[in-house]
Order: structure tokens, then sequence, then C-alpha cells
């Protein structure tokens, strides 16, 4: 029910059948109610089963998945993360009171939100409400308003029963939202953000509701609506107290919004013995504006990035063992490649690889240039210090996006890396002799290889 991916279309249709009503039918009432007995109608939200179709990437937490039983870190990791939530009115109606494009600067329960425009935000004004998903695996989002730990319930407004919200969700892992980083205008939410590569930021909304979505999105809920109760859910247009008060809460499908990229390293011949690598880093755009909630929905994402590039290092989880710990530099000695007998030199690809730190989640763009540096301990031993000769080796790369389908932007007609993919840099190691290199997409259809452009001794060798 919730593997339908999130729909953004607008539309201001109307069914037939049904009118306005200030006062509800006998028709309309729900006889198997679910409200409570104050007459109140709670606001649930669920998170789309598939939001999280990839998996781990020096500041960030890493990337977000859905645990599966096999790695405790990444079930901390689950448990951990926060979520935030906004919803506002879906737009203005055609006439009356309400007639008035709906303001993204009210607040929830503000005496002087009069068309009830805000349904959830948070605790401030820059931030949405705060929210964790059920450590058991339900996907549904519990709304945290005490110190973050205690559930909190929200209920839709009495006096606006009949009003359609828009649902926002997103996820922002360590980065904190401040006054001047935070953009709340009339008709947006966003901020503007730092890419560290090992942030994954995570954005969607929910689908408006049409006969499409109910009947896909809630078929047992939909089964039993009378012909007219159905077409006055359709009338308002999106979720609200009736469509909660009759089982069809908003299910938001998030995205992750940035492209993965996993660095993979195999011996290719003998001499790739004992390699160690010390650090890779890949030029990137670092900052971008972030909309996380837009009465035009299309907008939802990343709007823009600077120019500016930096060099981002790859890092790895925290020694610490903790989720919620931020990523750390390379540990050498984490990241060794070593030749064994009867290892395949022309097919080394064969041979099994090393997954070198925890992957780097970066702006997307059609090249990133690769500085990696890696030691080899050679045979020699040091007089002075008694210990084995070694030799750091530094190269510079240009990796380039695949030219499949999946990493073409429709709107530029470019190769890029895309956000929500997953790239593996396949590093043919050889020692004292220049790598080898090809760029792959991984869990998705076969991307094949791509040329490595550059000279991989640019850098020269110390």
């Amino acid at each position: 029910m919730m593997a339908v991916a999130c729909l953004v279309a607008c539309s201001s249709e109307s069914y037939p059948g049904v009118e306005y009503e200030p006062v509800m039918s006998d028709d309309l009432k729900n006889t198997e109610s679910s409200m409570n007995t104050n007459g109140k109608v709670p606001v649930n939200v669920l998170i789309g089963a598939n939001s999280f179709s990839i998996s781990q990437a020096t500041r960030g937490t890493g990337p977000f998945t859905i645990p599966d039983g096999t790695d405790d870190y990444i079930t901390e990791h689950y448990q951990q993360a926060f979520f935030h939530i906004f919803a506002f009115r879906d737009r203005r109606d055609e006439q009356g009171n309400d007639a008035v494009v709906p303001d993204y600067t009210k607040r929830s329960g503000d005496e002087n939100d009069t068309h009830g425009d805000c349904l959830i935000d948070g605790i401030s004004s820059i931030e949405g409400m705060a929210a964790k998903l059920d450590p058991d695996g339900d996907l549904k989002l519990h709304m945290k308003r005490a110190n973050l730990r205690v559930d909190s319930i929200l209920y839709y407004y009495t006096r606006h029963a009949d009003k359609g919200y828009n649902f926002f969700v997103y996820h922002l892992d360590d980065f904190k939202p401040t006054i001047e980083n935070t953009h709340r205008s009339t008709d947006k939410v966003s901020y503007d953000v730092e890419i560290d590569g090992a942030r994954d930021y995570m954005v969607g909304c929910s689908p408006r509701l049409t006969p499409q979505v109910l009947n896909e999105y809630y078929p047992d809920a939909a089964a039993k609506l009378s012909d007219i109760e159905r077409n006055y859910i359709l009338n308002i247009g999106n979720y609200s107290r009736y469509a909660a008060d009759h089982g069809i809460d908003p299910i938001v499908t998030i995205k992750h919004l940035l492209p993965r990229i996993r660095f993979v390293c195999y011996p290719a011949d003998a001499s790739a013995n004992k390699v160690q690598i010390e650090r890779i880093t890949l030029s990137s755009r670092h900052t971008g504006n972030l909309v996380v909630a837009s009465a035009d929905t299309k907008e939802i994402g990343f709007s823009s990035f600077d120019d500016d590039r930096i060099d981002i290092a790859l890092g790895e989880r925290n020694p610490d063992g903790e989720a919620s710990s931020p990523f750390v530099p390379l540990v050498p000695k984490n990241n060794i490649v070593n030749w064994e007998p009867g290892m395949d030199s022309q097919d080394w690809m064969k041979n099994g690889g090393t997954v070198i730190g925890g992957d780097l989640l970066l702006a997307p763009d059609t090249e990133y240039k690769m500085h990696i540096v890696y030691t080899q301990e050679l045979s020699g031993i040091n007089p002075v210090t008694g210990e084995r000769n070694s030799n750091e080796i530094s190269a510079i790369y240009t990796i380039t996006a695949p030219k499949i389908d999946e990493s073409m932007n429709p709107q530029t007609g470019e190769y890029q890396f895309m956000g929500g993919l997953i790239y593996n840099v396949n590093i043919g190691v050889y020692g004292l002799r220049p790598l080898e290199m090809n760029v792959g997409l991984d869990g998705w259809e076969e991307g094949g290889n791509i040329d490595v452009q550059g000279d991989p001794l640019e850098d020269g060798s110390d």
C-alpha cells in the first residue's frame, strides 16, 4: 500500500455530488468514527515503505537505511534519527472566507491563523515538528514535543474540518538550522545547508488525494466509503480531518537527494600486497538551498547549489560505535588491500574488493576530481626506526558520470551523478604502478564501465 512513489501533481478539479456545508449532514457522518470521546481526530503521518531504497557514507552521521537485523549500527542509526514535519493548507478556496492563498509564515495553533493555514510546525518557527520512526519497524512517525522524548498527539482543527493539507517530511541529519540559514516565506520553507560528504538529506511530500491515490494507497478504507463520502473527500482535495476520520492518513515517500559514491579497492597483481589507503578526497560543491516545504510541491528538494568547490574527504564510522556520532577521517590500518595466492591479475574485479570508508554523499555533478593517497610496505628495513620502509603515492583522477539512462538529468540532458543512486568507483591497485579505475551504478541496471580521465601521476609521488 505504501510503496507508491510520491506524486506531486496539483489539481483544481472538482468532483460532483457534494457541496461544502457549514454543518455536516447525517449522510456524511462516520458511524465508525476514529474520534476520541472529545470529538478530536488525531493527525497521523506515515513514511512510504520504499523511501529508504539505498543504504552508509566528516561530520554527518552517514546515509540512512532501514535495518535488516545484520548490523547493530544501522539499527541504532534508524532508531535515533529525527525527521521533521510541516503541514500547510493546500490551496485557496474559490469563494468564501478562505478564498486567500495559504501563508507559510503562520504558526500551528496561532490565534492569528484564522484560515487554518498551518496545521503542523515545530516548537520554533525554523523547524517542523520533530518525529521519530517506531523502533519496531512501524513506519508511522511519532511526533515529539516535550524534550524530544515524549510522544505528542496532534489533532486536526475542528473549525477547519473541510480544509485539505499538504504534508512535508524531511531529514537533515546533524545539520542545525538557525535563524540565519532558515528562510520561511509566505509560500515555502528552505535552508541554506552545508554538504560535508556524510550528511544524508532527504525530503518528501504527501501525494495529492486523487481517485487513483485513494484506491492505490487506501484500498481497504476506500472500499468502505459511500459515493457521497468519497466525493466529499475528493472535493476537499487533500488530507483533512474528515478523511482522517475515515482512515485516510497522509503517506509521505521521502527521497535521498544526494548521489552516494562508494570506493572499492581490488588487488590487481602481487605488487598490491599490503597497500594502505591513506586518504581519498573529491572536489565538490558544498553549499546549497534546500526547500523542505512549498506551495508548489515540484520545488521540494535542492533549488540551487553554490559554484564554490572544496575537497571533501572520505570518512568512516566513529570508533566509539555510536550511530549518532559524526564520521571520522580514514584510519589507514582499517583500509588495507592484500594480494592472496590464487587471485586473478587479468580480471582483478573477481578478486574480492575492500570497501574503503563509509561512502561520500555529494552535490550532484557531471564529474568530480578525485585525489587518492596510499602507501605500500616495502621489503627493506629502516635502520633508524627499525620499521619496514614504505612508499607514499599520490594521484589525481577525474571521474565522470556513466552514460546511462539513470544518470541522465532530464532538465539539462547531461549525464551526471544523480541523487538517490549509488555509484561504485572500482579501483585496481598495483602497488607502485598507476591505479586502474572504472565507475559503475550499483543496485540498478548494469551501468558498465567508464573511462577515468586525467593523468594518474599528475600530483607526483613521494
